[in-house]
C-alpha cells in the first residue's frame, strides 16, 4: 500500500482539524510581561509612561547597546555597514553583525535610535530625546 497524506492519521488519533490549536510563540515586550497585559496599576497613563521609562532602562542596561549608542552620537548618520566596521574596528566588538541587528531593535523600540531607509541602505541616527525626558524628569529636579 502507498503512503500519501490523506491515509495517514496522527500519532494521538486526532484529525488535524480537531487538534486544539497551540500557540507556539508568546510574545514578550521589553518588560518581561505578555503583550498586552495591564501593570500592576490601574492608571493607564502611569502605566503607559512607566512601560516607556522601562523600555529606556533596560536599552541602557547593556553595555554592548551604550556603546551602540556612542558610536551613533559621535556620527548621527551611519549605515549599518558602517556602524559594525567602527564597532569591530575602534571597540574590537567581537559580535556577528545579526547580533548587533537584535540590540539595535531594543534601541528603537526604546526610542533611542531611527532607522530610515534609502534605496538599498538602512540609516541609522541617535535619537536624544528619551535622554531629554528622564533628565527633565528626575536630574533637574535634583539640580533644583
Amino acid at each position: 500500500m502507498k503512503v500519501t497524506w490523506n491515509n495517514l492519521t496522527p500519532p494521538t488519533g486526532l484529525t488535524p482539524s480537531a487538534r486544539p490549536r497551540q500557540r507556539k510563540y508568546e510574545f514578550f515586550n521589553l518588560t518581561g510581561t505578555p503583550q498586552g497585559a495591564w501593570s500592576v496599576t490601574n492608571n493607564h497613563k502611569v502605566a503607559r509612561k512607566t512601560r516607556y521609562m522601562d523600555q529606556i532602562f533596560k536599552a541602557l542596561a547593556d553595555p554592548t547597546r551604550r556603546l551602540i549608542l556612542d558610536e551613533l552620537a559621535e556620527r548621527r548618520s551611519q549605515t549599518l555597514y558602517e556602524l559594525c566596521t567602527r564597532l569591530i574596528m575602534k571597540h574590537h566588538v567581537d559580535m556577528s553583525r545579526q547580533a548587533i541587528v537584535k540590540h539595535l531593535t531594543i534601541l528603537e523600540a526604546a526610542g533611542l535610535v531611527r532607522a530610515e531607509r534609502r534605496g538599498r541602505l538602512k540609516f541609522l541616527h541617535f535619537n536624544d530625546a528619551p535622554l531629554r525626558k528622564i533628565t527633565e524628569r528626575w536630574i533637574q529636579r535634583v539640580m533644583q
